[in-house]
């Protein structure tokens, strides 16, 4: 999967919609600071901070509680903290790429748990 495409999977898990003026965020689930707009021509899941934060924020609004350490990170369900749901080590050559590896594969999991 392609960061473009991952990054259209992680909009649509954020409940963007896209429109013919860019993603709209009906929902201004992203706190930009510096902005008052929530339509975007461009995905930034992957390169900013920002952006990535409010995936983790909307993960753990779920039930889920998420764990970074150095280049691994882990989900678990809320109350089950000795079982991980989810758990692996990234070799991204830095935090924020872990942490939206682990985002991305977090999405596919929850998706394919949530359609089954």
């Amino acid at each position: 999967m392609t960061t473009l495409n991952e990054n259209k999977m992680i909009a649509e898990f954020m409940g963007f919609q896209h429109t013919p003026i860019g993603w709209f965020d009906a929902d201004e689930l992203l706190k930009l600071p510096n902005t008052t707009d929530n339509t975007f021509d461009e995905l930034r899941f992957d390169t900013d901070w920002n952006w990535l934060i409010g995936v983790v924020d909307k993960i753990e609004s779920l039930g889920f509680v998420f764990k970074t350490y150095g280049k691994g990170t882990t989900f678990l369900k809320k109350g089950t903290f000795n079982k991980p749901i989810w758990n692996d080590e990234f070799t991204g050559k830095d935090r924020k790429k872990a942490v939206y590896n682990a985002c991305v594969e977090f999405i596919k999991w929850y998706t394919h748990t949530k359609n089954n």
